[in-house]
């Protein structure tokens, strides 16, 4: 990877709180999505909800693991020396999302057409994969300096011990789905 733009703990701060909100989203819509209220919810909905899922995964995914960020983007390793953190291998599970994301949801394709049905998206397992991923990185950051994460996101709001629970609740929720 190229060496990246260096970044001051102020940025880094105000980038978190938007790492945190796709972390959020892909939480959110994954839990909503494995418990819709009765009736089932109407298609627009719920074609809503897996969007803004796939769309929230595919920007962890590239926080994490893209092989060439552009110096706009905000990636994992941003937060720690050069060589200091290296990102956990890439889960098998992601292997195909960016693609799947851009010709079933951001793209018209000649490929949708062929697919075979609705793309079955395995939100809970992808969920629950970010999860542990955003729970390490937040341990990481909080052991190298913690004002790199907003306060108002992370810390005050978003401790570690509170998402650990949250994640074995994440877990029992998605995982009977």
């Amino acid at each position: 990877m190229a060496p990246r733009p260096g970044r001051t703990p102020q940025q880094l701060s105000d980038a978190s709180v938007h790492v945190h909100y796709e972390w959020y989203m892909v939480v959110a819509t994954a839990s909503t999505l494995a418990f819709p209220p009765r009736p089932m919810w109407p298609d627009p909905i719920r074609c809503g909800l897996l969007e803004s899922f796939t769309v929230h995964a595919r920007n962890l995914d590239h926080f994490f693991w893209s092989k060439k960020p552009k110096p706009r983007d905000v990636i994992a390793q941003d937060y720690f020396p050069a060589g200091a953190w290296t990102p956990p291998p890439h889960p098998p599970l992601f292997d195909t999302l960016r693609d799947e994301v851009a010709t079933f949801i951001v793209h018209i394709s000649y490929t949708r057409p062929n697919a075979g049905g609705e793309k079955q998206w395995p939100f809970g397992a992808m969920a629950i994969e970010f999860d542990d991923h955003m729970l390490k990185f937040q341990r990481d950051v909080e052991r190298r300096d913690p004002a790199l994460l907003s306060d108002e996101y992370w810390r005050r709001n978003y401790r570690v011990a509170d998402r650990q629970r949250g994640a074995a609740l994440l877990r029992s929720v998605l995982n009977k789905k």
